[in-house]
């Protein structure tokens, strides 16, 4: 994280050059949300240098770190896609597709499968989940294809 992303007025004397960017609140919910990311392995601050003359300024970074421990500590490993008793999964026709959604069986998070294309040559070397929401389970079943998914879909296809 880039300290410099963050407003100069939050940071109290530190940073008299940024006007614009995150203010505290945005910046220790951006750190507490990676916390809880099961693909985050590591997280750095960036752009220290002394704080001195800003103890609102040092402050702000022992709370972002703090939120991120937070959010570490509030992980839960439900990715485990290969055991079929820890998610259900539902498929959704619509059109020519099936839409296939995986809900977690421990904290109701759901993804959508993004099919592997085999004749076009791109990274994906298997099908793909993507993070959704129960409302884009919602809308599939009303004939609505989610808008991540066609992104995803269509990204994939060039």
């Amino acid at each position: 994280m880039d300290i410099s992303s963050i407003k100069s007025a939050e940071l109290g004397s530190y940073n008299k050059e940024n006007p614009n960017g995150f203010d505290g609140r945005e910046i220790c919910a951006i750190s507490r949300y990676a916390g809880i990311s099961n693909k985050v392995s590591s997280f750095s601050l960036f752009e220290i240098t002394d704080f001195t003359t800003s103890r609102s300024g040092a402050m702000l970074l022992a709370q972002v770190l703090w939120y991120f421990i937070e959010g570490v500590n509030f992980r839960v490993s439900d990715d485990d896609f290969m055991d079929l008793k820890h998610y259900t999964t539902y498929k959704v026709p619509i059109d020519d597709e099936v839409l296939i959604f995986k809900k977690s069986n421990k904290t109701g998070r759901w993804w959508i499968e993004l099919p592997f294309i085999s004749n076009i040559d791109n990274k994906l070397k298997s099908s793909t989940l993507l993070p959704c929401t129960y409302g884009e389970y919602l809308g599939a079943t009303n004939q609505e294809i989610p808008e991540r998914w066609l992104k995803a879909r269509r990204k994939n296809e060039v």
